[in-house]
């Protein structure tokens, strides 16, 4: 087993798509044949398909390596940012530069390898690290080295690349852009290792391997111990998409990378906040729960990426709903599926271009906001996808690649990702070794972060339920009632029925402007009632709740009680809905806000707490 980089633990990662990130050359482009440059501020790329159905993704922005050199000092003051992820750099005829050439050659449009230099001499004067994404799964059907083994089968570069038994290449996923490499060739392992070398030596400080899983254990072997004898402390990172739990993955428990790409965990978190998925939260949790502490550390925690729509898209817009069978919860091509099959990628894109950005923003921060709060305080890395920390909206690509809004950034997300910033570094210690300790159901989720000598200064409780067991409900109340240190709640979608008494058990309580509150009789199964001796336990059931409800909020018992049997607004129920600024004026909610209020509020008690 590896140990972890010490180094790397505690620190919040930002995933930089170089060509959106920002434009440090300010000088003309040289012109390249089949390359598209766009104006930075027009925003929409393109999406249509070419005359042959292809969708090229030849449009550039012309981001560069200055670009993030200058904008290094921004990431790190205003996000606490201190790693990077860089997209790889080699020249390609795509934007993405996933189809690679020869990555010992940097694509002109990007910079040279003494930008590449003086970007990680910057970055580490800064005290930040860098990681690069390197692919050596497959490389680009249009490189020099690919044409010349698909053109001259007595080339040396033949055997680089995995060929079917009638002489053609075979793509990854049958994707024609990308012919699949032969990793077990001697020759052309040698070649990897020589690309590792020459970043490392460069200046960067770990290795992001694109598509890792699929890395032979022998090439793995070889990568980390070719990367330790250069830096002791590197970093290798094995792009997964599933639990390493799962499906017969090995690499973190046979010591082939220090950490793995935590995609279940942005799926759980997503799944969980728009769904109820709770469920799905939980197994997950547990899961990586499995993982050793080492690799828990510098676990690379994402909620949206490149190959995914942006995490405002995952929680609120059209069109993403619930996968459990593919496991991915961005899968919507299925609606556009062909008679023959095939997706129907025209239709699929227009709808795209058609809903991006059309739904609830307000609804849709106010969710990214619960998200990132609880990705920053899971053990391993936050890994924030660039323009997401400052309101991009985008559903997959090329629209989860828009250029970043240097003029237009969402002023609310850029403040709320600065104090996550903030909440990590003051919490460092804790966030970096400490403990994981989570319940969750269909109406909460309490994550606690600790260190075994340390104490919980303060609880913060998130509730988002329809309702529930009333005795249960109840119970976890006069829990929260009874803490000793300061509590605050924030509804931020329902608070329904039993969730009013546990909304209003905190010393504290917010509630968002769209949240929604209801006050209802007590009732077993529908509107039937059995015997007397029935209605009289019900009685006193409610009369528990109302009491609880008046004892910890400025609403008396006797306006709960019209509340909860007035006929003029739930159609086939009585009782009354509450939005939050309803919920407020009626005393049963302290305050309207959101993530940010709510935890300045909790901040201000533990401190006269002092």
């Amino acid at each position: 087993m590896l140990c972890t980089p010490e180094q790397f633990k505690g620190r919040i990662g930002y995933f930089i798509f170089v060509d959106r990130f920002c434009r440090g050359n300010e000088s003309p482009l040289n012109p390249v044949e089949g390359r598209i440059l766009k104006d930075w501020e027009d925003s929409v790329p393109n999406w249509w398909p070419n005359e042959k159905g292809e969708y090229p993704n030849n449009y550039f922005y012309g981001g560069d390596l200055q670009g993030i050199t200058r904008r290094l000092s921004y990431l790190k003051m205003l996000f606490g940012v201190d790693l990077l992820y860089i997209s790889p750099i080699s020249k390609t005829p795509s934007s993405h530069h996933y189809d690679v050439d020869d990555q010992h050659v940097i694509d002109p449009w990007i910079g040279s390898w003494e930008d590449y230099k003086r970007m990680c001499d910057k970055t580490h004067s800064l005290k930040m690290l860098v990681c690069q994404d390197l692919v050596f799964n497959h490389m680009g059907a249009y490189s020099k080295i690919f044409q010349e083994a698909l053109n001259n089968p007595n080339s040396h570069y033949h055997n680089w690349f995995e060929w079917g038994e009638n002489g053609e290449p075979i793509f990854w996923y049958g994707i024609k852009e990308m012919p699949q490499c032969n990793k077990l060739n001697h020759e052309y392992q040698e070649y990897i290792l020589s690309v590792v070398e020459t970043y490392l030596k460069a200046g960067a400080d770990g290795i992001r391997l694109d598509l890792g899983e699929h890395l032979p254990r022998e090439l793995m072997y070889k990568i980390m111990d070719k990367a330790k004898s250069i830096n002791p402390d590197v970093l290798i990172v094995s792009e997964m998409w599933d639990l390493a739990t799962e499906n017969g993955n090995r690499q973190i428990f046979d010591g082939e990378a220090h950490s793995v790409m935590n995609y279940p965990l942005g799926d759980a978190i997503c799944r969980w906040l728009r769904y109820g998925n709770y469920m799905h939260f939980e197994y997950t949790v547990k899961e990586l729960a499995k993982y050793p502490k080492q690799v828990q550390d510098v676990l690379w925690n994402f909620l949206d990426s490149h190959d995914n729509p942006r995490l405002a898209n995952l929680l609120v817009a059209p069109g993403m709903q619930q996968d459990p069978f593919k496991g991915r919860l961005w899968r919507m091509e299925d609606r556009f599926m062909l008679p023959n099959g095939q997706c129907d990628t025209y239709a699929f894109r227009k709808f795209e271009a058609e809903n991006d950005g059309k739904f609830d923003l307000s609804r849709a921060y106010e969710l990214s906001k619960m998200a990132s709060l609880i990705q920053y305080v899971m053990p391993g890395n936050p890994i924030i996808y660039y323009g997401t920390e400052v309101g991009l909206t985008g559903y997959k690509d090329p629209w989860n690649r828009k250029p970043y809004p240097w003029d237009n950034v969402n002023e609310d997300m850029l403040e709320h990702y600065s104090r996550l910033g903030r909440l990590r570094k003051k919490n460092e210690d804790i966030l970096r070794d400490g403990s994981l300790d989570f319940y969750v159901d269909s109406k909460k989720a309490v994550i606690r972060r600790k260190k075994d000598d340390e104490e919980i200064e303060g609880l913060l409780i998130l509730l988002n339920t329809v309702g529930g067991d009333v005795e249960a409900g109840l119970a976890i109340a006069e829990m929260i009632a009874s803490l000793s240190i300061p509590t605050v709640s924030l509804v931020l979608g329902g608070g329904h029925s039993i969730g009013v008494p546990m909304a209003v058990s905190a010393d504290y309580s917010f509630a968002v402007p769209s949240a929604t509150m209801v006050i209802h009789p007590v009732r077993s199964n529908g509107m039937f009632i059995g015997v007397a001796q029935t209605y009289r336990n019900m009685e006193k059931i409610q009369d528990r709740i109302t009491t609880f409800i008046s004892e910890h909020s400025r609403a008396s018992q006797k306006r709960l009680e019209e509340l909860m049997l007035d006929t003029s607004q739930l159609v086939k129920d009585v009782g009354t809905m509450l939005e939050g600024k309803e919920a407020v004026k009626e005393g049963l909610i302290d305050e309207v806000g959101g993530i940010k209020e709510a935890l300045a509020k909790l901040y201000e008690m533990i401190e006269k707490e002092c």
